[in-house]
C-alpha cells in the first residue's frame, strides 16, 4: 500500500474516532457532526469512487481488524440472510436515521454512545463472521455507496478485494462493483432499495417542517438544540396532527416517503419504453435508467438540506460546494445513464486482447478502438478467431461472462471480423474441452473463482519461500478452502512448477557437500579453527537439513513424520562428542526418487575420511560457493590458522559488508597477528561452557570481549578479589599460585586456550588463587556483568555451571576438612 493511503487511512480513522468527542465535549456538537462532517461524505465516495472509499472508510477499517483475529471459528453469512440483506441494511438505515430524529439531533451523550455501538458492532460482526462481512451486510452507509456509486463506471477499474478472500459474498463489490452491478440488477430488493431511497432521504428532511410547521427549525438549526427541540417522544408529532406522538410520526413520515418514491420510479420504469429512444433497450437496460436517475435524485436531495444549518453562515462556500455537488452528480449521471452491460462486457473483451496484442502497430489507448484496429491490422483470420476463442475462455474462467452473455458477443465478433458461424464454431469447442464451466448446476460462482485464483497465488509465493509446511494448514484455515480444494490446487502447483523440485535438488547437492566436509573435518576435533570451522558448518547443515525436510514435506506430505523424526535423529548425531559411535536410521520415503540422494548425504556425514592438508583445504574451498558469512568468515579464518595464504584469492572479501569477512581477509592479506572477531568467537567456542552456544549469541558475546595483555610478572588474577571478569589465555602461559595458611604453592601452569574465572562470577565468591603471567600474556576478557548477561539469556549454561560449582565446593569441603585429597585445578582458577 502507497504511503498516500496509509495516511488517508489514518486521517480518515481520526475523523471518525473524532466523533465521539465533538459530539460530547463540544458545545452544540451534534450540530457539528451531522451538519459540517457527514454532508462531506457521500460527495467524497463520489469523487474517490466505490473501492477507494472501502479502503478508506474508518468504520471498515475497525472491522478489518478484527477480520484477521482468529479468536474463534469464522463463518460464511447463511444463505437466506444473502439474499435478503438488501432490506436488512435499508431497514438499519432507516432505523438510524428514525433515530437521529428521535434521540440524535441533539443529545451529545446518546450520539457518543450511538457511535461507540457502531464501533463495537462493526468489531464484533467480523470478529464472528469471514469477510467483509459488517461493509457488505450490516453496516446502514453500505447500501448508500451502493446507490450513489452505481456501476461505478468512471472508476471501474479499480478493486478493494480482501488479500485473502474467503468468498464471503455473491457478486462481491469489492471485488468487481460493475460485474457485481449487472449481476444484481434484477435482484427485486436491489430495484425496491434503489427507487425508495430517494424518498427517504426527502422524507427526513420534510419531518422537520412536519413537527414545527416552519422551515426555519431545520435551516436555522433549532433541532440540535436541547433546551428548543422538540426532544420528548411523546410529544406532538405533526403540527397538523398534534394526538400522534414523535416517536410514531418520525418513522411513519420516512415510511410514507419511501412508499411514495417507490411507486413513482416504479411507474417511471414502466413508462420509459415508450419513448423513441428507449424503444431498443432491454430491461436490463431501462431499470438501470431508473436506478440512476433515482440515486441522481436522491444525491441532490440529499445536498438540497445538509448542511445548510453551518453553511449559511458562509454564503460564498456555500454556493461553491452546491456548484461542486450539481457539477459531479451531472457528470456522475451523464456517464451512468447511458451505461450497459454490454459496454461493461466489450471493455472487459478489450482488455484481455489487449494483453495478448499481436498487431503490427501499437496498441490503442481507447478501449473502443481495439477491435476496428485489431480487425483491420490483423491478416490472418485464424489469429483472430484464436484470439476471440481464448478470450472468450478466460472470462468464462474468472466468471465474467455466463451463458446469458452470449448474445451480447454478437457485437463484438462482428467488430472483430468474425462471421456467426466461427462464432458458433468456438463456443461447440469451448464446450466440448471445458464442459464444467458450462454446467450452470455445478458452476462456481466468480468470487468463488476469486477465492482459489488469489488462494492458488498466494500458495505459490509460499512455494517460492523458505516456509515451514504448517504454514499451508494456517493459510487455508484463513482463506476458508475446503480439504478438496487445497489438494487440487496444492497438487496442481507442486507438480506442474519445477522450482520446488530444484530447490530441493541444489539443497541435496550442497548437503552431500557439506556431509562430506564435515566428516572430513571430524579427525581433529580439539585444534580450535578446525573446530570453529566443523562447529559453524554443522550449524549450516543443520539448517539446511531442516530445510530441506520441509521442502521434501511439501512434495510428499505423507512422509511429514518420517522426515521430522530424521531431522531429530540428524541432529542428535551431529550435537553428540565425536568420538562416540552413532547410526542413523534412514526411513523409506514415499518420495523414492530422493531415498537414493538422502543415502548419499547420511553415508558421507558418517564416513569420516582422513585427507592430506592440501585436499582437505580444496574441499573446504568449495564451500565457500554456499554464500554464508558466518561460514565464509569461518573457513576465511581456518586458512589463515593454517597459514594457506594462497588457497583462494581474498580479493573479492576485502571490501564485502560482513565485517567478520572483511576483517579477516586484512588480516590475511597483511599477514599480520591481530587477533580478529571470528578469532574470538572461535576461542569462545573453545570454552566448554559457550560449545554450546549458536553462532549468532558468540557474535553477540564477541562484542562484549576486550582484548587485554599482562607484562611477565603481573597478576592476571589475585587470590581473594572479587570475581569481575572472566579471562580467556589466546597466547602466553600463566602460573597458578595459592596461599594457604600464609604457604604460597604453584599448582599449574596454563596455557592457550585455557579459561580462568567463571564459577567465581556465578557465585559471588571471592578468587581462591592467583595466577600470575609468565612473560607476555594476551588474554581476552569478558567482564562480570557481560557473563551474567550471557546466562540469563542462556538458562541451560547456569544449570551447567550450577552443577560444576556443586562438584568443586564438595571438593574444597574434603580438603577444609583435612582429607588427603589433592587441590582441584578448577577450583583455584576462580
Amino acid at each position: 500500500m502507497s504511503r498516500n493511503a496509509t495516511f488517508l487511512q489514518l486521517f480518515a480513522l481520526f475523523v471518525l474516532l473524532s466523533f465521539l468527542p465533538a459530539s460530547y465535549f463540544l458545545h452544540n456538537g451534534t450540530a457539528l457532526v451531522w451538519t459540517a462532517v457527514i454532508p462531506t461524505i457521500p460527495l467524497f465516495i463520489v469523487v474517490i469512487g466505490f473501492n477507494r472509499w472501502r479502503k478508506l472508510c474508518p468504520l471498515a477499517q475497525i472491522a478489518a481488524v478484527s477480520q484477521f483475529l482468529q479468536w474463534i471459528p469464522k463463518r460464511n453469512i447463511p444463505v437466506w440472510f444473502e439474499k435478503n440483506y438488501y432490506k436488512f441494511q435499508f431497514t438499519l438505515l432507516f432505523l438510524t436515521l428514525s433515530a437521529r430524529l428521535l434521540l440524535l439531533n441533539f443529545d451529545g451523550t446518546v450520539l457518543a454512545l450511538f457511535f461507540l455501538a457502531i464501533f463495537a458492532l462493526a468489531f464484533l460482526t467480523n470478529l464472528l463472521y469471514a469477510g467483509k462481512t459488517w461493509c457488505n451486510f450490516f453496516c446502514p452507509v453500505g447500501v448508500v455507496e451502493k446507490i450513489y456509486c452505481g456501476s461505478n463506471a468512471l472508476l471501474s477499474h479499480q478493486t478493494s478485494a480482501c488479500s485473502s478472500c474467503v468468498a464471503c459474498k455473491n457478486n462481491c463489490p469489492d471485488i468487481d462493483l460493475e460485474k457485481g452491478y449487472w449481476k444484481e440488477n434484477s435482484d427485486m430488493d436491489k430495484r425496491m432499495v434503489f427507487y425508495a431511497f430517494a424518498g427517504l432521504i426527502l422524507g427526513f428532511y420534510v419531518y422537520y417542517y412536519a413537527i414545527s410547521g416552519s422551515w426555519d427549525y431545520y435551516f436555522e438549526g433549532t433541532w440540535s438544540n436541547p433546551a428548543l427541540a422538540y426532544s420528548d417522544l411523546m410529544s406532538s408529532g405533526f403540527f397538523f396532527l398534534p394526538a400522534i406522538p414523535k416517536v410514531i410520526a418520525a418513522p411513519l413520515t420516512l415510511l410514507f416517503f419511501s412508499y411514495l418514491s417507490y411507486h413513482l420510479f416504479a411507474n417511471l420504469e414502466k413508462l420509459l419504453p415508450h419513448f423513441k429512444w428507449a424503444k431498443n433497450k432491454d430491461d436490463k437496460s431501462i431499470e438501470h435508467i431508473v436506478k440512476t436517475i433515482a440515486a441522481f435524485t436522491a444525491f441532490n436531495i440529499f445536498y438540497l438540506f445538509a448542511g445548510a444549518p453551518t453553511f449559511n453562515d458562509y454564503p460564498r462556500f456555500y454556493t461553491l460546494f452546491h456548484f461542486i455537488v450539481i457539477v459531479v452528480s451531472s457528470i456522475i449521471l451523464w456517464k451512468e445513464i447511458f451505461r450497459e452491460e454490454r459496454f461493461y462486457l466489450q471493455e472487459r473483451f478489450a482488455k484481455q486482447i489487449l494483453k495478448k496484442w499481436k498487431g503490427p502497430g501499437p496498441a490503442p489507448s481507447n478501449l473502443k478502438e481495439i477491435y476496428y484496429t485489431y480487425a483491420t491490422q490483423q491478416e490472418n483470420q485464424q489469429g483472430k478467431l484464436e484470439l476471440y476463442k481464448d478470450t472468450v475462455l478466460e472470462l468464462l474462467s474468472d466468471g465474467t461472462l455466463s451463458k446469458e452473455h452470449f448474445s451480447l458477443l454478437d457485437k463484438i465478433r462482428e467488430q472483430l471480423g468474425l462471421t456467426e458461424q466461427e462464432h458458433n464454431k468456438v463456443l461447440r469447442s469451448l464446450r466440448r474441452d471445458n464442459s464444467a464451466l458450462f454446467d450452470e448446476e455445478n458452476a462456481l460462482s466468480s468470487e468463488k473463482i476469486y477465492q482459489l485464483k488469489i488462494y492458488k497465488e498466494y500458495l505459490q509465493e509460499l512455494l517460492e519461500q523458505e516456509v515451514h509446511a504448517d504454514v499451508f494448514q494456517k493459510v487455508q484455515k484463513r482463506f476458508h478452502i475446503s480439504d478438496e480444494e487445497h489438494l487440487r490446487i496444492y497438487n496442481d502447483l507442486v507438480h506442474s512448477n519445477n522450482n520446488l523440485e530444484n530447490r530441493v535438488t541444489n539443497k541435496l547437492k550442497e548437503l552431500q557437500q557439506s556431509a562430506k566436509l564435515i566428516g572430513a573435518l571430524s579427525f581433529n576435533p580439539k585444534e580450535k579453527s578446525t573446530a570453529y570451522l566443523r562447529f559453524i558448518l554443522v550449524n549450516s547443515f543443520e539448517k539446511k537439513f531442516e530445510l530441506l525436510c520441509n521442502a521434501l514435506t511439501l512434495l510428499s506430505p505423507q512422509d511429514k513424520e518420517a522426515l521430522a523424526a530424521l531431522n531429530i535423529e540428524i541432529r542428535h548425531y551431529l550435537d553428540r562428542d565425536v568420538n562416540d559411535p552413532v547410526e542413523i536410521t534412514l526411513p523409506t520415503l514415499h518420495a523414492e526418487q530422493y531415498n537414493i540422494k538422502l543415502h548419499l548425504i547420511l553415508d558421507a556425514l558418517q564416513d569420516v575420511v582422513m585427507y592430506d592438508m592440501q585436499r582437505l583445504a580444496i574441499l573446504i574451498r568449495e564451500a565457500l560457493a554456499f554464500q554464508e558469512e558466518e561460514l565464509t568468515a569461518a573457513i576465511l579464518y581456518y586458512f589463515y590458522h593454517h597459514q594457506l595464504y594462497d588457497i583462494i584469492d581474498y580479493r573479492p572479501y576485502i571490501s564485502n559488508e560482513c565485517s567478520l569477512i572483511s576483517e579477516i581477509t586484512r588480516v590475511i592479506k597483511e599477514k599480520s597477528r591481530s587477533i580478529t572477531q571470528v578469532e574470538i568467537m572461535a576461542y569462545l567456542h573453545s570454552v566448554p561452557l559457550f560449545s554450546s552456544l549458536k553462532p549468532e549469541v558468540l557474535y553477540e558475546l564477541s562484542q562484549e570481549t576486550k582484548k587485554v595483555t599482562f607484562q611477565d610478572g603481573s597478576p592476571i588474577i589475585r587470590q581473594g578479589d572479587d570475581g569481575d571478569a572472566f579471562y580467556i589465555i589466546t597466547e602466553g602461559s600463566a602460573e597458578v599460585i595459592i596461599d594457604k595458611h600464609g604457604t604460597h604453592s604453584s599448582l599449574a601452569h596454563l596455557k592457550e586456550g585455557d579459561y580462568i574465572g567463571e564459577v567465581s562470577i556465578v557465585s559471588h565468591t571471592k578468587r581462591t588463587a592467583t595466577v600470575t603471567a609468565m612473560g607476555d600474556v594476551q588474554t581476552l576478557r569478558l567482564s562480570a556483568e557481560a557473563f551474567e548477561r550471557m546466562l540469563e539469556n542462556n538458562p541451560h549454561l547456569a544449570l551447567r555451571i550450577m552443577r560444576e560449582i556443586t562438584g568443586r565446593l564438595l571438593e574444597q569441603s574434603n580438603i577444609d576438612n583435612g582429607q588427603d585429597e589433592p587441590f582441584p585445578l578448577r577450583e583455584a582458577l576462580n
